[in-house]
This record gives C-alpha cells, sequence and structure tokens, in this order.
C-alpha cells in the first residue's frame, strides 16, 4: 500500500477532531456534575433566566473539558508530525523549550 504524505491539517483533523468530538460527547454527560461542583461553594445560587441558559452553560463545559482534555494529545499529534523532519539534534534540542515533552 502507498503511503500518502498528509499536511498537518490533514493530519490533525484525522486525529484530533475525532478525538476532540468522542471527549465533548463524554464530557457532555457529566457536565451537569461539574457544574454542580463548581458551584457548590457559593453562597447563593446562580439565576437561569430561560430554559436554553442551562443548556449553554452545559454545552460551554463541555466544550472546555474536551478541549482542556485534548490539548495535550493535539500538542502530540503536531509533534508526530514534525518530529521525522528533525535530525537527533534538533529533536534533542526542542526539550530544552519545552521541558515536559
Amino acid at each position: 500500500m502507498d503511503k500518502k504524505e498528509l499536511t498537518i491539517i490533514e493530519h490533525l483533523v484525522e486525529a484530533v477532531i475525532i478525538c476532540f468530538l468522542l471527549v465533548f460527547c463524554i464530557s457532555l454527560l457529566f457536565a451537569d456534575q461539574v457544574y454542580q461542583y463548581i458551584t457548590q461553594g457559593f453562597s447563593q445560587k446562580l439565576i437561569v433566566l430561560g430554559p436554553n441558559d442551562i443548556l449553554w452553560i452545559y454545552l460551554r463545559l463541555a466544550s472546555l473539558m474536551a478541549f482542556s482534555l485534548t490539548l495535550p494529545y493535539t500538542v502530540y499529534q503536531v509533534w508526530c508530525f514534525v518530529r521525522p523532519a528533525l535530525k537527533t539534534e534538533e529533536a534533542g534540542a526542542i526539550f530544552v523549550y519545552i521541558p515536559a515533552t
């Protein structure tokens, strides 16, 4: 089978978008629990003005959780795309600038 070379956007779309959507769906299931956890320390209850407000709050919480949980995977996928083009010395020099890698 011929190995097709992908651009960075094609590579990220294949891997990261699918991961983001999966994590978003799972995060949406737990958005109400996260909302309760975040607001438990408030002295007053938050006011929800309409039925759509709580839906938007849950969607924003789920998207924030999905972004936060997918970000390390995205950085890893970018590294996997860039790494083959680097020499061993160049790849090692990255650790000076990004110590968490």
